[in-house]
């Protein structure tokens, strides 16, 4: 995949992303920092998902409807952590990113919201209070919240949280905008 690396990104993750097989950029080494809308477009004119940490370009993306290749913002990670997050997201939902998707990946939780999106973007905590799970997209193109512990009480729990689109366990996620057991906030 084509990525370009915002400054604030840690520089030891463009050679880890390299090694991986990604053509990458880091915009550290530029001899100035261009600016956020700037930045944005250069990403854009050479196709490339942009990694930040800086949530300003999901605003520019969403609010002001700035095009671009898909945005990953990296949250509360130390910098020896970033690349493997990357990978991890990269490898997992690229195919999301690449279609122009914005991810927000923090410890335990993940978002998505996909181009197509209006409304909140996907949450999941990855692993709460116990409970893991991960988001699958099935074949017609919706996301699911899926319990990794296919148990019948990892089922029970679903099954009496999860409507809709949604299938939920204890601490792991429910529609946007709507509190969690345990009185979390999805957003």
């Amino acid at each position: 995949m084509k990525i370009l690396l915002d400054t604030c990104v840690w520089g030891g993750v463009c050679k880890e992303l390299e090694v991986a097989g990604h053509d990458v950029v880091w915009a550290g080494d530029w001899p100035e920092d261009p600016g956020d809308e700037e930045m944005l477009a250069h990403a854009y004119a050479e196709g490339r998902i942009l990694i930040t940490l800086d949530k300003d370009f999901g605003e520019l993306a969403i609010v002001r409807g700035i095009q671009h290749c898909g945005i990953l913002r990296l949250v509360k990670f130390a910098a020896r952590q970033q690349a493997s997050v990357c990978l991890h997201v990269l490898t997992r939902y690229g195919r999301e990113l690449q279609t122009g998707a914005i991810i927000t990946a923090e410890p335990g939780r993940l978002r998505i919201r996909r181009p197509d999106e209006k409304g909140q973007p996907l949450t999941c905590d990855i692993q709460g209070q116990g409970s893991r799970c991960e988001l699958r997209r099935d074949g017609a193109g919706t996301y699911r919240l899926l319990p990794f512990n296919r148990g019948s009480s990892a089922r029970q729990t679903a099954s009496a949280w999860g409507t809709g689109m949604w299938e939920g366990i204890k601490g792991a996620g429910s529609a946007p905008g709507s509190t969690a057991p345990g009185g979390e906030t999805n957003d």
